[in-house]
């Protein structure tokens, strides 16, 4: 298996994530706002790491997502046709939240 398949299911991993949160999950305001920022997969293609963030509670929204992950995981196998769909993993991205308050410290120096 290449490099450029895993890439590929790693995007459409994101992509299908993405549209079960906002299909399934518009009742929790707290997700909406949630990004899915990457998706690793392993070369066996047997679990997944999503990393998250969120405008909010990042740690709550991760909760969250990892109480529905066996209802997400059935959603991307009607969705993909693979012949396992991984196990998911959410975890929150911290680099996103570092250059947030780098970019943050920045604002305030400019005023």
């Amino acid at each position: 298996m290449t490099n450029s398949r895993i890439d590929k299911l790693q995007i459409r991993i994101s992509e299908h994530v993405s549209t079960w949160i906002v299909q399934n999950m518009s009742s929790d305001a707290n997700l909406l706002v949630t990004t899915i920022q990457s998706v690793q997969i392993a070369k066996d293609l047997s679990f997944a790491k999503v990393f998250i963030t969120c405008a909010n509670d990042a740690d709550s929204a991760c909760q969250v997502l990892n109480e529905k992950k066996k209802a997400i995981r059935q959603y991307l196998s009607i969705k993909m046709t693979l012949k396992k769909v991984p196990e998911l993993t959410f975890l929150i991205d911290h680099k996103f939240a570092a250059l947030q308050r780098i970019n943050n410290m920045f604002d305030k120096n400019k005023l």
